[in-house]
């Protein structure tokens, strides 16, 4: 049941990252005579530091390696259920 709530959590999650990207670039979109009229001051240069800026930092989060955790995966849920079970909140570090 835990691992059934966790995917369905997973895919609201996904579908919201989707979401505000969406509405990010619709964003900009509407927002582009602003942008190249104020926000760059009509300096072209401005306006292309600042977007590759951002797709740069974008870039990094999509495209660094991301490592998991010992106890990152699927036994995650029940891992943490011995857990609270074996009394790892009196203290005692729960790993080795």
């Amino acid at each position: 049941m835990a691992r059934g709530l966790l995917q369905d959590l997973n895919k609201i999650d996904t579908g919201s990252q989707r979401l505000s990207v969406a509405l990010l670039v619709v964003h900009l979109f509407l927002n582009w005579q602003w942008l190249v009229k104020v926000a760059a001051s009509k300096h072209v240069w401005r306006l292309a530091a600042g977007l590759l800026t951002g797709l740069l930092v974008v870039g990094a989060f999509l495209l660094l390696p991301v490592e998991k955790s010992a106890q990152n995966g699927q036994g995650t849920a029940e891992h943490l259920q011995n857990d609270r079970s074996s009394g790892s909140r009196s203290g005692k570090n729960p790993l080795p």
